[in-house]
């Protein structure tokens, strides 16, 4: 059978042109608590341990139970004044969107995602299956835009490689397909905070 995605290209899809750099440290999803913890101390001076006990709160604020990311709010999820403005710097908003969505009619769903420079990556939500496994599901995460391989049965590595995904990215995907899933009561593990 035909790629779902096999005659779509950035650029058909409407992607800027040029592309515009990623700013991988401005996205909140790039960032664990200690690299976190580490930019706040470097940008406010703070002791490293401050800064990563501020990471952690405002990590699980903004990704363990979503809320406005405003003064208002970090100063309600206990952030001292010292840490908001920094990390009123990130956003905690998604640097992907979806740009196509295949659903299948065994319940797999390909995704095609777009990254802030316009570039076109793939994640598909499989889901195991049904009676007792009916609620798990396998996310296959893309880490890279394009492949080297160029293997013949795949359209990904057609273009080659491209450049690798940022941290934020490869979260991203995670955090769409919980939303994607949450929709179809096949919820996902939370998590605190993401992971590099």
């Amino acid at each position: 059978p035909t790629h779902p995605f096999a005659d779509r290209s950035p650029e058909a899809l409407g992607a800027p042109s040029p592309r515009h750099p990623i700013v991988k440290e401005r996205q909140l999803a790039g960032h664990d608590v200690d690299s976190l913890g580490d930019w706040l101390a470097a940008t406010t001076g703070c002791s490293v341990a401050r800064g990563r006990r501020a990471a952690a709160k405002a990590l699980r604020h903004a990704f363990g139970r979503p809320g406005a990311w405003t003064e208002a709010a970090l100063e309600s999820a206990k952030i001292g004044r010292w840490a908001r403005s920094a990390l009123l710097q990130l956003s905690p908003a998604p640097c992907l969107s979806i740009a196509e969505r295949a659903p299948s009619s065994d319940g797999t769903v390909r995704l095609l995602l777009r990254a802030l420079d316009g570039a076109l990556i793939e994640s598909v939500i499989i889901p195991a299956g049904k009676g007792r496994d009916r609620l798990r599901i396998t996310l296959c995460v893309s880490s890279q835009v394009g492949c080297a391989r160029a293997c013949s049965f795949c359209e990904t590595g057609v273009g080659g490689l491209d450049r690798q995904l940022t941290a934020a990215e490869i979260v991203d995907q995670y955090r769409i397909a919980a939303d994607i899933c949450r929709g179809a009561e096949r919820p996902l593990d939370a998590r605190d905070g993401p992971a590099e």
